[in-house]
């Protein structure tokens, strides 16, 4: 499991093709340029490729800036680019926003 300061976590069960990622607090706008970098080396290094399912988990994010959402809609269509599946877990509250 990868962890930057506690903004996020990264967890790859190879067995599973699935990539686990939990997304914590308020994101700097340096901090989605990081994720990106630490969830392409945590994926090249298992080496499932495109076989991988993604979950990943917003619950504990806070309500972020456009420029950091911005950047993360960027990652998200990389990561759905590769994906067998993509599932975004978010809280109903934010959602309803």
């Amino acid at each position: 499991m990868v962890s930057l300061g506690q903004l996020f976590t990264i967890d790859i069960a190879p067995a599973e093709h699935l990539v686990r990622v939990a997304i914590v607090g308020y994101w700097y706008d340096a901090t989605p340029a990081s994720f990106a970098a630490e969830l392409e080396r945590s994926v090249v290094q298992v080496g499932c490729g495109s076989q991988l399912f993604y979950l990943i988990d917003c619950r504990e994010s806070s309500v972020q800036s456009a420029a950091v959402i911005n950047q993360f809609l960027e990652i998200s269509n990389q990561i759905a680019k590769r994906a067998q599946r993509v599932a975004l877990v978010v809280s109903s509250t934010l959602l309803k926003l």
